[in-house]
């Protein structure tokens, strides 16, 4: 009986022991060195496993989400690509155990519906493994970090300068000159010659036979007559004279009207 006890007691520790190492649950610890994203800017997580076995092939995505709500977003870069974390499990980004450099690259995906805008996201690591029967694992999750997100900033839009000159193959159409008819000029001069010939002709006729028919003829017969009455002599030498005069001022007055209007 007292040997019984303790190889019973041996065989329950060894079992305890044996089963804890082969069946320890698989977990996963992230760490970054970020607490914030800016833009497109990628995010690089250290991740710490436990209950692994070396060369076990898992595959891991990281996931970003508002808290309380499982609305999942984010991309994770596997060789030169980036996943969505709603692609299917064997796209995911796939590692071997111990052949691993334990970093993951991740980055928001702001095209997802699980992304509203600038805030503070949780972002957590999800992975599945293979069963004993060959079979993939429901996700599992590691820890959560509280990351800040914010979002690019807008991209400018060239403005491209409109050319509004006329092109070389245009054919421009003058505009029609005004043409100018020319008003022939009067020369003052010729008119004036002509009035200054009409009124010496005229001058020259009422003059000559006043002057050389009267004035003759009334000496002559002043002489023969000198002993009538003068008075009729007086009256007709003095109406000639002022006849004279009036014509001589009406042609100075004409000729000095000519001249102003020059």
């Amino acid at each position: 009986m007292f040997i019984i006890i303790p190889s019973f007691a041996g065989i329950i520790f060894f079992l305890f022991f044996f089963c804890s190492q082969v069946y320890a649950a698989r977990s996963m610890i992230i760490t970054s060195s970020k607490s914030s994203l800016f833009g497109d800017e990628e995010l690089t997580l250290s991740a710490s496993m436990s209950g692994f076995t070396n060369n076990e092939t898992i595959y891991i995505k990281g996931a970003f989400y508002n808290d309380g709500s499982t609305n999942y977003f984010g991309l994770t870069k596997y060789n030169d690509n980036f996943i969505k974390n709603g692609e299917s499990t064997v796209t995911q980004k796939q590692i071997t155990v111990g052949n691993w450099d334990n970093n993951l690259i991740v980055k928001p995906d702001f095209t997802d519906s699980g992304f509203i805008g600038e805030n503070t996201y949780k972002l957590k690591v999800g992975f599945y493994y293979l069963t004993s029967g060959g079979n993939i694992s429901p996700v599992n999750w590691s820890n959560a970090l509280d990351v800040a997100i914010s979002l690019p900033d807008p991209t400018a839009t060239p403005i491209i300068p409109t050319n509004t000159s006329i092109p070389p193959s245009a054919t421009t159409i003058p505009s029609p000159k005004p043409t100018l008819t020319k008003i022939p000029t009067i020369k003052p001069t010729s008119v004036q010659s002509k009035i200054t010939s009409s009124v010496a002709s005229i001058s020259s006729e009422i003059l000559g036979s006043s002057i050389s028919a009267k004035p003759t003829e009334t000496i002559k017969n002043f002489g023969n007559k000198k002993k009538d009455n003068n008075f009729p002599l007086f009256l007709l030498i003095g109406g000639i004279i002022l006849l004279i005069s009036c014509i001589v001022v009406t042609f100075l007055i004409y000729k000095k009207k000519q001249n102003s209007y020059e």
